[in-house]
């Protein structure tokens, strides 16, 4: 399930749950700031996940984590390109 909206202007927002990927499934949230008249953009997403079984049904290995990132985009001056930095926690728990 996912919903997508604009809760203020020029701020977008994203709630995910379900089956994430083949491996892990929980809950994902995740905001973007982006000045209509700025070449820039900041992100903020945090998500709780599960390990999925190793069959790809719906029970979970009993490992879970939050993980978060706080991103900086740039639109790059060439072929429509962007370049963006991250930081935060990864699935492994390191940062």
């Amino acid at each position: 399930l996912e919903r997508l909206w604009m809760p203020a202007p020029d701020v977008y927002a994203r709630v995910t749950a379900g089956m994430l990927e083949p491996m892990f499934g929980g809950l994902s949230t995740e905001v973007l700031w982006r000045p209509h008249d700025r070449a820039w953009a900041l992100g903020l997403d945090v998500n709780w996940v599960a390990q999925r079984q190793y069959t790809q049904t719906i029970g979970t290995l009993g490992y879970s984590v939050v993980t978060g990132h706080a991103s900086l985009y740039a639109d790059l001056p060439w072929w429509n390109m962007y370049a963006v930095i991250r930081g935060g926690r990864y699935l492994a728990g390191d940062w």
